[in-house]
């Protein structure tokens, strides 16, 4: 019985998965449950691994989930960067190579280094923008070397 119990979960359990990713293309509620949360969010290893699957697709995502509003606080700026970082951490895992091409991220980027932030929050916009494009950049120096 337990058996029988466990491949219904693994056989019909992935269903919901993929059918969830067709309803959500931009991963709209992936990044928005990262950025809304209270407090310090926890991030599960699939939810990680999701997120780095996204690249370019993250920022659609927080683009409209933030909608017209601004980030109301430093800790939502921060939790916006850190998904931008974590959907070009590894660019060998994105999905596709339209993904790979920065265009939304620095569109997104763009709009919030506009914004009147606080602090040193400017700085780390730019950081983040400078880590993506260091990234996709050591990623097509890989792809380079691994052609010839």
């Amino acid at each position: 019985m337990k058996r029988l119990v466990l491949f219904v979960l693994f056989a019909f359990g992935q269903l919901g998965i993929c059918q969830q990713a067709s309803q959500d293309p931009y991963a709209e509620k992936l990044v928005g449950s990262f950025v809304s949360r209270a407090g310090t969010p926890i991030i599960l290893s699939m939810q990680e691994k999701a997120l780095n699957r996204l690249g370019d697709r993250a920022a659609l995502g927080l683009a409209r989930n933030m909608g017209a509003q601004v980030p109301a606080s430093p800790q939502e700026l921060d939790r916006i960067l850190s998904v931008v970082r974590m959907a070009f951490a590894v660019p060998e895992a994105i999905n596709s190579d339209v993904d790979r091409e920065p265009k939304a991220t620095s569109m997104l980027l763009s709009y919030l280094s506009l914004l009147p932030l606080q602090g040193n929050a400017k700085a780390e916009v730019e950081d983040t923008r400078v880590y993506v494009s260091r990234q996709i950049a050591e990623y097509k120096a890989k792809q380079a070397v691994e052609k010839k």
